[in-house]
């Protein structure tokens, strides 16, 4: 049996795809599906940091500050103030990860017998790789306490709002009304601007995958717009600064409980956050990497590699949660 090892995946049995005399198979793969994979599509591609020495197991950047302000002097100029400057850095860990697969010399002709042209080391192989972007989503959204590693949705160093009291009873979506949708985000949009003294404008709102769907089909009055259509383009964001404001959905925050800091089980999670190259970093010195396969026996067993830090945000104030959606 092949099977792959991490992230519970696993291939059935060649033996069971092997024709009788009576049978007639199809000679096209369907593959079980999975969901897609998000992480990507929350940071820029430049957010990725590949300069990192694979070897590393850790990375810091540094942090500088300075303080100050010129004041009115006396005449003899003894009340100057000073200004000072200050270095410290942020670290993050960073660790290697692996999965593999195996091949039997047995099932591989017995595939080739009855699917000419399949190759079952790269079939394998590109299962692996998609194990290995498995892991890379869990551990991107949700980190990984034992390693240190803060994820996406849970980081205990982002700030909580609280939903706002909807008419109809709660502070759910289900029953808001498009306006209190619409004050909704925009509320969390200049909650982040007024909490950096407006020098930061969020331009990403990432929501639960029922309360997307809901903007999404929600019409605005007796018009054929919908919420999601609407606030892309008339918000806070974008009367500031003449540019789109980015909506988009993961399933990870629907109505799970995540740990440090928990969102309580019903609840919906939408996060708001500056998206930029300097704003997002994931440390990633090895992206998933397929070394060469590794005879054993009359198995040919394969091998990848990869190495990862956690999410990090350089500017935490700029990004907030708000439960209760």
């Amino acid at each position: 049996m092949s099977n792959i090892v991490g992230q519970g995946s696993d291939i059935t049995s060649s033996h069971n795809i092997t024709s009788s005399v009576f049978e007639d198979i199809k000679t096209k793969f369907y593959l079980v599906k999975y969901g897609e994979f998000h992480w990507s599509k929350m940071i820029l591609p430049a957010s990725v940091d590949t300069g990192i020495n694979v070897g590393a197991r850790s990375s810091s950047y540094p942090i500088t500050d300075n303080t100050g302000m010129g004041a009115f002097v006396n005449a003899a100029g003894t009340n100057i103030p000073t200004v000072n400057y200050g270095v410290s850095k942020s670290t993050v860990p960073i660790e290697m990860a692996a999965v593999s697969g195996i091949v039997t010399l047995d099932e591989a002709r017995q595939v080739a017998m009855g699917y000419s042209g399949v190759n079952m080391i790269t079939k394998i192989g590109g299962i692996m790789r998609k194990a290995a972007e498995r892991h890379i989503e869990r551990s991107f959204f949700f980190g990984n306490a034992d390693l240190g590693f803060d994820g996406f949705i849970n980081n205990p160093s982002i700030a909580i709002a609280a939903a706002s009291a909807k008419a109809a009873g709660g502070t759910a979506w289900d029953v808001a009304t498009a306006d209190e949708i619409i004050d909704e985000v925009n509320n969390a949009i200049s909650l982040i601007s007024e909490n950096t003294r407006q020098i930061a404008q969020a331009n990403h709102v990432i929501l639960p995958t029922r309360q997307f769907n809901r903007m999404a089909t929600l019409r605005i009055g007796d018009t054929n717009i919908s919420v999601l259509e609407y606030l892309r383009k008339n918000n806070v964001y974008t009367a500031n600064t003449g540019q789109e404001l980015i909506i988009s959905s993961i399933p990870y925050t629907n109505d799970i409980a995540v740990a440090n800091p928990p969102v309580a089980a019903g609840t919906g999670r939408m996060i708001v956050k500056v998206q930029s190259e300097e704003n997002d970093w994931l440390p990633m010195p090895e992206t998933p990497n397929m070394l060469a396969p590794q005879p054993i026996d009359l198995s040919t067993k394969l091998y990848a590699t990869y190495t990862i830090g956690p999410y990090h945000n350089r500017y935490p104030a700029e990004m907030i949660y708000v439960d209760g959606i």
